[in-house]
């Protein structure tokens, strides 16, 4: 399973802001003028965004994993049930 069209560039995206945000924060934040910070918090958000789809993808994955074992069992249970086995 794969990340959704929209979540793939909210991810790439996030991704290459995070790469940004750390060429940002090797400046001390004493010396971050009103813009530094100003392009910290969007790029914080960004990164939000970035995590919230991977949690997205993960959350699915490990729901169609579940359905993929419940549903395996519920078929193994039906063969021995009906003597198929």
């Amino acid at each position: 399973m794969t990340a959704t069209p929209g979540e793939l560039p909210v991810i790439a995206r996030a991704e290459e802001v995070a790469a940004d945000l750390r060429g940002l924060e090797k400046t001390p934040f004493k010396q971050w003028t009103d813009a530094d910070k100003a392009k910290a918090e969007k790029l914080h958000e960004r990164i939000a965004a970035g995590k919230a789809a991977v949690e997205a993808l993960k959350k699915r994955q490990i729901n169609r994993r579940k359905f993929a074992v419940s549903s395996e069992l519920g078929a193994s249970e039906a063969k021995v049930i009906s003597g198929v086995v």
